[in-house]
């Protein structure tokens, strides 16, 4: 932190601290998790497989929970500072539970009551899960949180078809904010269903997978007695933090606080500010950043005043310029005296100048490849000359020998037009005195009657 704020002693805002660093993937780079839940099994001396294997492990089965929408297994192993307990989610599954093959009608595989064992590849005909969360005790006694795929990759967020968060605001499940606002309490109980549909239904299941099934879940008494054990033992790390078990969650209630729209209190408060004078100093700053407007005379055009103004700022410079010794001098508008300094030419004028030259230099490269062309002997084409101001298209012999046979048959065209009104030239518009051109447009013209 030193580094990226290049402060010897940073600081950052306690709410902003909470609010990120409870959520993945910050969350899990802070606890220095791996990217696969098997990895964290061995990092906190839990082996799944040797305790599924063994039957040493506590499951609890049922629909209907207040984070996974469908079918969840909970299931309880030892670690090495308590207990590890990790879910099996599934997505939703068919109506009515069984799927179709060869003509015949099978329980769906995401259905826990059909197909209680599992995972692959330890059962027969396990079930099929969709993703879980691992909740695992640390070194203090506190509880961590990890969100899996079904191959037990890491994941930040779940999916909202499987699991979802009423409190987040897009009600995604988050690994470490959500868990917590979540497990206040520890572990929560829930009553396991999987054994007494077992009981209702024991010719359902082979010899074997009933046997097997009242191992891995065991009776009601003795999960709830897991799971309360377990709440006691978070219970009392949380007491030697100096804070207690109750129903709000710090972490998570801090983090929807910061994530929450600000209202005039809490702003002021921010800035150690009164709710007045929050809204005066607010208004202060608005007005001072508000562009100002520039006055326009009425008349036919917006711009008019700015013209106005632009032309009564030239003429006091220009005045305060040639002024004559012994005459009292106008400053211009930056306040300066500019004594026996000659007038400045007008704005644009360069352009001006760059422009023609530019006009004059193109029309001189044209001329050039008409007099090639008539070097080499070949026929000269049509060529199209933008013009200047203007001036439009002017098109080649062959367009004025079209022209000129209409003219003789009587026919006027309407393309064609002189200065002196009369339609001798394929001119597409005369000139006029106020167009601006001046002698780079009269060479112009007559460079293409030559043409």
């Amino acid at each position: 932190m030193m580094v990226g704020t290049a402060a010897k002693v940073p600081a950052v805002r306690a709410d902003w601290f909470v609010a990120t660093a409870s959520r993945a993937p910050l969350y899990y780079d802070i606890l220095q998790l791996p990217l696969n839940l098997n990895e964290l099994e061995r990092q906190i001396r839990a082996d799944a497989t040797t305790d599924i294997q063994q039957e040493r492990v506590v499951r609890v089965g049922f629909s209907g929970s207040g984070i996974s929408r469908f079918n969840r297994i909970l299931e309880r192993h030892d670690s090495i500072n308590g207990m590890y307990w990790r879910t099996y989610d599934f997505d939703e599954p068919p109506t009515n539970l069984v799927e179709r093959a060869n003509g015949v009608l099978l329980p769906d595989r995401r259905n826990i009551f059909a197909f209680p064992l599992g995972p692959v590849p330890l059962a027969d005909q396990p079930f099929q899960h969709a993703g879980g969360e691992a909740i695992f005790a640390l070194p203090n006694g506190l509880h961590a949180y990890y969100l899996v795929k079904a191959d037990n990759t890491r994941l930040d967020k779940g999916p909202i078809a499987i699991v979802s968060d009423p409190k987040r605001p897009d009600r995604a499940v988050e690994a470490g904010v959500s868990c917590m606002s979540c497990h206040v309490t520890g572990i929560l109980p829930k009553e396991d269903q999987v054994r007494d549909h077992l009981e209702k239904n024991p010719r359902a299941f082979s010899r074997t997978d009933v046997d097997l099934v009242r191992a891995l879940y065991p009776e009601k008494e003795k999960s709830l007695a897991k799971m309360e054990a377990d709440g006691k033992k978070y219970a009392d790390a949380v007491a030697k933090t100096g804070a207690k078990v109750s129903k709000f969650e710090a972490v998570s209630t801090i983090t929807l606080k910061y994530e929450a729209d600000v209202d005039l209190l809490s702003a002021a408060s921010e800035l150690g500010l009164t709710a007045d004078d929050f809204k005066t100093e607010d208004q202060r700053v608005a007005h001072a950043r508000r562009p100002r407007r520039r006055a326009a005379s009425a008349g036919r055009h917006g711009h008019e005043g700015d013209l106005a103004a632009s032309l009564r700022r030239l003429r006091t410079r220009t005045a305060a310029r040639l002024a004559l010794p012994g005459q009292p001098q106008r400053p211009d508008i930056a306040g300066q005296h500019r004594r026996g300094r000659p007038a400045r030419k007008p704005r644009g004028h360069r352009q001006r100048h760059d422009l023609h030259a530019r006009r004059a230099k193109s029309l001189h490269r044209v001329r050039r490849s008409q007099r090639a062309n008539v070097r080499r002997g070949r026929p000269p084409r049509s060529q199209a000359i933008r013009g200047a101001h203007g001036l439009g298209l002017v098109r080649g012999r062959e367009r004025r020998r079209h022209e000129t046979s209409l003219r003789q048959h009587g026919h006027d065209h309407p393309r064609v037009g002189h200065r002196d009104g009369s339609r001798a030239r394929p001119l597409q518009r005369a000139f006029q005195p106020g167009d601006g051109g001046g002698f780079h447009a009269e060479r112009q013209v007559g460079c293409l009657r030559r043409l």
